[in-house]
């Protein structure tokens, strides 16, 4: 059965803390998979995608990755794409990625200051 998992920031003093992740594992509801979300600290929800970088990491929704695009170096945004058609930023290539940050976190190079 397929895994629905979301991750969701927790944001306090406008600064990011941690992700919380929920949704549902072999059927069932699983929440809290981390820690709690404290009240009025959650930010939006952001979809697995499904699928796991090269080092076996998961691909998230709002994740920066790294990857060839037609034999060139590329970084970008996941995202739900619906314009011509429906699916993942991440189906233009078959070739690895790698989840190199995310958009509440920047990434190793330009981490986000808040």
């Amino acid at each position: 059965m397929r895994e629905i998992k979301f991750r969701q920031p927790c944001i306090a003093n406008g600064k990011f803390q941690y992700w919380h992740f929920w949704g549902y594992v072999d059927g069932k509801y699983k929440g809290h998979f981390v820690a709690p979300l404290p009240p009025n600290t959650g930010g939006d929800s952001y979809q697995f995608a499904g699928l796991l970088d090269k080092n076996g990491k998961e691909i998230y929704e709002g994740d920066i990755v790294h990857g060839l695009i037609d034999e060139e170096e590329h970084s970008w945004g996941v995202a739900w794409e619906t314009d011509d058609m429906l699916g993942w930023s991440i189906d233009k290539t078959n070739e690895p990625l790698e989840v190199i940050g995310n958009i509440h976190e920047g990434t190793k190079e330009q981490p986000h200051e808040h």
